[in-house]
């Protein structure tokens, strides 16, 4: 009947060997037994390298998987596969009402139909597109100060080509802010310099969820590109932030009269930030039942040295059927040495 210990060890032990026990006089089970030639203590030394080897490397890939640095990467990609922006738009006028009828506007009807939804920009668009029009105009009176500003969105768009040698409005995709007429300091009716009439201007663009504040001014006649670039942040794909960043002011031209313009265009290209952790928890799995294999087979390599270093009862049969074969022997040799003294006597 085998004790308890020996029951444990040949759940846990990894040096077994299989063993046949009869059930009755024809029917016999096998089963895994401890290893005979090992003692119950090298049983349990072998045992413990064995689960403590496979913990402690466990507890090794597990720290080392959830303590791992994130990596950080850069890239460019098209800034209309990420969400578009909302813009406030504020306007200042130094010298009311000399600076013109204002107008706001944002202009996406076409470009939104060209690209058909397939971009997450215009996507965002589109499904606004009910209670926020894909191009829609405010208009400040000349003499009325805005009180509310005005929210637009934002996604890139193609440059147009256009000429600035025009006195009409300017009906561009995307976003502008258009001064009807800046007054350079002169009474447009008699032509005399009068520097009570003069007045500039200003916009201000606000993004607080894309953290950009900026103030473009503008003065008679001018045409101006104000160029915001994208920046995004992501942790292992999903967007945690979204920025806008000044790119340039570019300058368009003069226009022939008093008009002045400000376009706002978004940078086609944007930067992406991406940081991601390597390797998955199946990669630490995976390398887990590697080591488990590996701490394996070195047992089966262990277990002639622990035959030696501990040995159990099948060593000890061994040892003493070599006793008792050298024994007579040994006896032979003994009885003999008489024999062979009395004939040299003799």
């Amino acid at each position: 009947m085998p004790s308890r210990a020996e029951t444990i060890f040949s759940v846990i032990s990894p040096a077994l060997q299989p063993v046949v026990k009869p059930l009755t006089s024809k029917v016999s089970i096998a089963e895994n037994a401890p290893r005979r030639s090992i003692n119950l203590v090298g049983h349990g030394v072998l045992t413990f390298l064995y689960f403590g080897g496979i913990i402690a490397y466990t507890v090794w890939v597990l720290t080392a998987f959830f303590t791992r640095p994130e990596v950080e990467s850069f890239s460019i990609l098209p800034a209309r596969d990420f969400p578009s922006v909302s813009l406030t738009i504020s306007t200042v006028c130094s010298n009311q009402p000399f600076c013109g009828n204002i107008t706001i506007a944002q202009n996406y009807t076409v470009v939104a139909g060209q690209d058909g939804g397939t971009s997450q920009c215009f996507r965002d668009l589109l499904s606004q597109a009910g209670t926020s029009p894909l191009t829609r105009q405010q208009i400040l009176v000349a003499g009325t100060p805005q009180v509310d500003p005005v929210v637009v969105s934002l996604c890139p768009v193609a440059d147009d080509v256009f000429s600035v040698e025009t006195t009409a409005y300017l009906p561009l995709p995307a976003v502008q802010v258009d001064f009807l007429a800046i007054n350079p300091g002169q009474n447009k009716t008699t032509g005399i310099d009068d520097v009570r009439l003069k007045s500039t201007a200003a916009v201000r663009i606000d993004a607080a969820a894309a953290g950009l504040r900026r103030i473009v001014n503008m003065d008679t006649w001018q045409v101006k590109t104000l160029v915001l670039e994208t920046y995004v942040q992501r942790v292992d794909g999903v967007i945690v932030n979204q920025r806008l960043l000044p790119s340039t002011v570019q300058y368009e031209g003069k226009r022939p009269n008093w008009r002045a313009t400000l376009l706002i265009r978004m940078d086609p290209l944007a930067t992406v930030s991406d940081r991601t952790r390597p390797g998955t928890v199946v990669d630490a799995l995976a390398s887990i039942g590697g080591a488990v294999t590996v701490i394996t087979a070195l047992m089966v390599l262990l277990v002639p040295l622990f035959s030696v270093v501990f040995p159990g009862e099948a060593m000890a049969v061994v040892a003493s059927g070599e006793q008792s074969t050298q024994q007579p022997a040994a006896n032979a040799a003994n009885s003999a040495s008489p024999m062979t003294s009395q004939s040299t006597k003799a």
